[in-house]
């Protein structure tokens, strides 16, 4: 018999689910999707966009599943009562690949180092995000460093002066 294989995005969101669920108090949870990274794994049940063709066409897949996990961690919390107190932040770690991604208008791709490779965008959701601001984009400057005083700060936490990083909390205060 062959070892049972678990496509990473579901293990990893089944894993966020546990901790969810067994969580008596406030959490920080740091949930990372492993996909997409090369090489490309088609998730199982993969829903396919007919408009797309080739890499495209798998990486179109692989968003969707990824989407329906980050939708059932969503779940999750409301179904714990801890999303009234979440800050949830979608982010990516660097730009597309030079094959199969786009990072337009920015020049370069994932492991070079022009923009396109290290400037990413982020996303903010939840309850502790204002209402005045959501839907809306920020124009100012903010470094991957800036993440843990920021966290550290929504969270109400106090952090070390000479930490790497400023505090950007104004910033999604609006």
């Amino acid at each position: 018999s062959s070892p049972s294989k678990t496509y990473a995005a579901d293990a990893v969101a089944h894993e966020a689910k546990r901790v969810i669920s067994s969580s008596t108090k406030p959490l920080f949870l740091y949930y990372a999707l492993p996909t997409p990274h090369e090489p490309l794994s088609e998730p199982p049940n993969a829903v396919y966009d007919d408009r797309l063709q080739g890499r495209r066409r798998i990486f179109g897949a692989i968003a969707t599943h990824q989407d329906a996990k980050v939708g059932s961690v969503v779940k999750s919390l409301k179904d714990n009562a801890l999303w009234p107190s979440t800050l949830f932040i979608v982010l990516a770690d660097n730009g597309a690949a030079a094959t199969g991604g786009s990072n337009g208008p920015l020049r370069g791709a994932k492991g070079g180092v022009w923009e396109g490779g290290v400037r990413t965008r982020a996303l903010l959701s939840g309850p502790l995000v204002p209402i005045a601001v959501r839907g809306s984009s920020y124009k100012g400057l903010f470094h991957a460093s800036d993440w843990m005083p920021t966290i550290l700060s929504a969270a109400g936490l106090s952090y070390e002066d000479g930490l790497d990083g400023v505090d950007q909390r104004a910033a999604i205060k609006g």
